[in-house]
């Protein structure tokens, strides 16, 4: 990372919003993996040693800073003349509202967000189904406009949403996100057919491998210890994992 990145992602690693899987010297896994929100070819959660919980920092100060190092990237990147900054439900809603705020001293820059239509509800053993929605900020033909989420991947829902908006005849320039985690690292989301690329814009860019759990390089490591399914609901254990293991510390 360089001296940016970290400044960005301290606060983070105060407010417990950062796990990272201890290791030995030997890099043996000292603790739990992490489950991810996309599924392997078996149905199963991908895994992974890393996990990022913005949330931690979105409503404050901090997600300020990430929000003017973004808007500086794209004036210097993309330089739009007008632009519409929409969030992704929900993680990239306050991002997006604050980067749209640091556009403004570039160039005319609005804030809006898409929506989750619910289609199915949550059970014991299946997450909440759901659609995209423009909700009450539908695109204008001929707009140009920029996706901010918190954390970006693979891109799947993404992709979706810049369908949305080709349909509706508007055209995004841009994926905006505050980390950048895609493995392997991209800086552009790649279409199909002859559709262009669009550039992704991150604060901080942490490439994070993921497995899927039938994989050789984790499934032992996954009977030693249980899988995290839901870190963001485990968030306090997992820094007490770090803490105890990585530092020698109880928390």
């Amino acid at each position: 990372m360089t001296e940016q990145e970290k400044d960005l992602m301290q606060p983070l690693f105060v407010r417990g919003g950062y796990y990272d899987c201890p290791k030995d010297p030997e890099g043996i896994r000292m603790g739990p993996m992490v489950g991810y929100a996309g599924l392997g070819a078996n149905g199963l959660q991908k895994v992974g040693d890393k996990y990022f919980d913005y949330s931690t920092i979105e409503g404050t100060v901090h997600n300020e800073a990430f929000a003017a190092v973004i808007a500086k990237a794209v004036f210097k990147e993309l330089n739009p003349e007008s632009v519409v900054v929409y969030g992704m439900p929900m993680g990239g809603i306050y991002l997006a509202g604050e980067v749209a705020r640091w556009l403004r001293f570039y160039t005319e820059a609005e804030a809006a967000f898409m929506e989750k239509k619910v289609t199915a509800l949550a059970t014991e053993s299946i997450r909440e189904q759901s659609i995209l929605s423009f909700g009450r900020y539908a695109p204008k033909p001929g707009q140009k406009i920029l996706l901010c989420d918190d954390v970006f991947n693979n891109g799947t829902t993404t992709g979706l949403a810049i369908d949305m908006f080709e349909e509706a005849g508007a055209e995004v320039i841009g994926i905006l996100c505050a980390i950048n985690r895609s493995w392997p690292s991209i800086t552009a989301y790649e279409r199909k057919g002859d559709k262009p690329a669009v550039a992704i814009i991150a604060g901080v860019t942490l490439p994070t491998e993921q497995w899927e759990q039938s994989d050789p390089k984790v499934a032992s490591d996954l009977k030693r210890f249980p899988l995290v399914k839901k870190p963001k609901m485990a968030r306090k254990e997992l820094q007490k994992i770090m803490a105890d293991l990585m530092y020698g510390q109880v928390t």
